[in-house]
C-alpha cells in the first residue's frame, strides 16, 4: 500500500514538474500521520460529519493530510494528501 502510495505521488510530482526528491519527505510524513491519527487511539481527533463520515486532518510542515471514510458496512472512503499548496498530491481511494 505505502509503496503505491508512493509511486503515485511521485507520478503526480513529475506531472506537476516536481522532482521524485520529495518521496523520503512523504514516508517520513505518512509514518508521521499514521502515528497521530490512526494508530494513537486518541478518539477526539475524528470528526464526525452530518453525513455519518469521519474526517481526520493531520499537518506537519509543508504536508497536509485530509483523511474521510465511511466506516461499517460497506466501507468506503478517501485520503487526500497536499504538499505547499491546496492541490492535491497523493490521492488514495
Amino acid at each position: 500500500m505505502l509503496g503505491q502510495l508512493l509511486e503515485r505521488f511521485c507520478y503526480q510530482l513529475l506531472k506537476s514538474k516536481y522532482k521524485c526528491m520529495h518521496e523520503k519527505e512523504l514516508k517520513k510524513f505518512i509514518f508521521e500521520a499514521s502515528r497521530a491519527t490512526y494508530a494513537s487511539g486518541d478518539e477526539s481527533i475524528k470528526k464526525k460529519e452530518l453525513d455519518r463520515s469521519t474526517t481526520i486532518t493531520f499537518t506537519s510542515g509543508k504536508y497536509r493530510m485530509h483523511d474521510n471514510y465511511f466506516g461499517g458496512e460497506p466501507y468506503g472512503g478517501r485520503e487526500v494528501i497536499f504538499l505547499d499548496n491546496p492541490a492535491p498530491v497523493s490521492i488514495k481511494t
